[in-house]
């Protein structure tokens, strides 16, 4: 599917083959079981009757039925002991941190005794797993960082090595509901975690609609983005458009190409694919001090595409015109760039090195 744990797997896999594995991915389908082979990798799509034990009791029956040498749970670590339980020979079990629920809850700011309570048992059996795992690798400093600090895990025992990302053929023609005005594009789900609030301050904001720039935010609206959009006077009030997750991927990547600057605040990344596959459509791609994004910017050696957010609320019309007039790299440099950074046969060495 699409976002972050999508892109990742669908990348990963491919790493993973280079590596003389053969693959096998187990997610949920919203229709139908089935099975099929996609680039190599044998994917079973089981038919999702809802989350929790009735889905991870599924999981361990897969496991049991299938003799694997490593199993990788890129959604929830702590499934992963399902490895452990239901397999009929000891698989080793490989824990790649992304995003935590702790982090997760901390920045939506879920808070009451029930939410807290299931916060902190989630919390602790990801600790749980993710120590006991045979092998704990980050996409970057950010999350080795946060692993440490919240579950008291040592450097030494966290490989790093950065997610892989092979740029997509640049879109053809251009969507027929793009705005027909320049537009500053924000894309992913609309929430707190991704700073839902910044961008609808900077969009409302009299001096950055003086800009004459439309606001276009694509995606799953979890913060009441689409009802504050829906009383805004056309004539009079702030442009800003929101679209709902838009599936067909022509369409978000010429989106992202024609977009004036594309503005991605997330409060916490463990890495940021959103990032790359901003930059590889469009070099005017900014990102917030922070995490994922900003390792993504340096490593890449785009520290103008990086703004302080400090700065950008205390003028944000200046700071945004400052980011619209200054000149950024050509696309087929950045894209040069990625490639070098983050191809699957750069980070095939690295995933190769971790495992032995």
């Amino acid at each position: 599917g699409f976002g972050g744990i999508g892109t990742y797997v669908r990348h990963m896999a491919q790493v993973a083959r280079i590596c003389d594995m053969e693959v096998t991915v187990l997610a949920g389908s919203a229709g139908d079981g089935r099975s099929y082979t996609d680039r190599g990798v044998r994917v079973h799509r089981l038919a999702a009757t809802g989350s929790g034990p009735g889905w991870y009791r599924r999981v361990a029956s897969f496991l049991a039925r299938h003799d694997f040498d490593w199993v990788e749970d890129a959604e929830f670590g702590a499934s992963t002991l399902l490895s452990r339980l239901a397999g009929r020979r000891r698989a080793r079990v490989h824990v790649r941190l992304h995003g935590s629920h702790g982090i997760i809850a901390h920045y939506e700011g879920r808070r009451g005794p029930l939410k807290d309570l299931g916060t902190r048992l989630l919390d602790r059996l990801e600790a749980f797993s993710t120590r006991g795992a045979d092998l704990i690798t980050a996409p970057g400093a950010s999350a080795r960082m946060v692993a440490g600090l919240r579950w008291g895990i040592p450097d030494e025992r966290i490989g790093v090595y950065p997610n892989p990302f092979r740029p997509e053929p640049l879109p053809a023609g251009r969507p027929g509901d793009a705005p027909q005005d320049p537009y500053i594009l924000y894309f992913g789900r609309l929430q707190r975690l991704k700073h839902c609030d910044l961008l609808w301050s900077l969009a409302s904001d009299a001096a950055v609609a003086a800009l004459g720039l439309r606001w276009l935010l694509v995606g799953r609206d979890l913060c009441g983005i689409e009802a504050r959009v829906g009383v805004l006077d056309p004539a009079t009030g702030p442009a800003v458009t929101w679209m709902d997750h838009v599936r067909d991927r022509g369409r978000l990547l010429a989106l992202m190409r024609d977009a004036s600057l594309i503005f991605l605040p997330s409060r916490y990344e463990s890495f940021g694919y959103t990032v790359l596959e901003a930059l590889s459509m469009n070099p005017r791609t900014v990102v917030l001090a922070n995490t994922g994004p900003l390792e993504i910017m340096t490593t890449l050696g785009l520290c103008g595409n990086v703004v302080d957010e400090a700065a950008l609320r205390a003028a944000p019309a200046r700071v945004l015109g400052e980011l619209l007039d200054r000149e950024y790299p050509g696309l087929a440099v950045v894209r040069g760039r990625i490639e070098s950074c983050y191809a699957y046969e750069r980070v095939a060495p690295a995933f190769r090195a971790c495992l032995a």
